[in-house]
């Protein structure tokens, strides 16, 4: 996972997010039967 990235499960989906200067920056919504890894690799 990306350093910095948070996640919080909604429903069905996980939300991705980073705090961010005013508030938080939402990276990514998935489905929770999505292969997260993939998806949300590490920056290189």
């Amino acid at each position: 996972m990306r350093p910095g990235c948070l996640s919080d499960p909604a429903g069905r989906h996980i939300i991705f997010y980073r705090h961010a200067d005013k508030g938080i920056e939402v990276i990514r919504i998935l489905h929770s039967s999505m292969d997260t890894q993939r998806h949300i690799a590490k920056e290189k």
